[in-house]
């Protein structure tokens, strides 16, 4: 079972120690804690530099971006995958560099449509689990869910990717953070996440991806 954890995040200062990579990671260690088999790859958006879609149809031969070898080599383990996770973090309302991503994702598969060839796009029915999160302390899960989680929803959807659902409700994971912290000689304030809590919703999330990956290994 191979998978990819896509973080979102563009926070390139914080690194590894970002909040979305950081969920990747966590991901990772569920994952390989109920399957230790698995090759869980995470990947970074903020270590590409990614360019946005023209529209110009050339990856009709081929299904690669002319001008966007990053675009190309995220596109090419997506495909590899068994199952994919992508942790997002809210900015204006999707980070710039995933923007991209879907754009381009977008325009791959409306592109195999016009020829006639959606059903060949390697990532169709393949499992995809979305965490969306902010950095707003309280009860704003329904705000992460309607402005974020739920456009996610809508464009893996319409590359008909599976997303997969926790319950009957919530298609994905949402959540804030318990607080804020200061340090001396900084800008912006520090995030305190309440990581246990976090984890218990991970779990729920991982287990119904690694179900659905079975069901897409057995069908592939």
């Amino acid at each position: 079972m191979k998978l990819l954890c896509i973080s979102a995040s563009n926070v390139k200062k914080q690194g590894v120690n970002s909040a979305s990579t950081r969920i990747a990671n966590l991901i990772k260690d569920q994952v390989l804690a109920r399957q230790g088999e698995a090759v869980v790859e995470v990947l970074a958006l903020m270590d590409h530099e990614l360019k946005p879609c023209v529209m110009c149809g050339a990856c009709a031969e081929d299904d690669r971006c002319i001008y966007d070898d990053a675009f190309n080599l995220i596109y090419d383990k997506m495909a590899r995958a068994d199952g994919i996770f992508v942790v997002c973090p809210h900015y204006a309302p999707i980070p710039s560099k995933l923007m991209m991503v879907l754009e381009k994702l977008e325009e791959v598969f409306y592109v195999r449509y016009c020829m006639q060839q959606a059903k060949s796009f390697p990532l169709v029915k393949k499992p995809i689990g979305i965490v969306a999160h902010g950095g707003a302390a309280g009860d704003y899960d329904e705000y992460y869910r309607e402005r974020l989680l739920t456009p996610l929803v809508q464009v893996f959807g319409a590359v008909q990717m599976d997303v997969v659902s926790v319950d009957e409700e919530n298609k994905g994971v949402v959540f804030g953070v318990r607080g804020y912290t200061q340090e001396d000689g900084t800008l912006f304030p520090g995030m305190d996440h309440d990581w246990e809590e976090i984890g218990r919703r991970l779990f729920v999330l991982t287990e119904r991806l690694l179900e659905r990956v079975a069901l897409w290994q057995t069908a592939n």
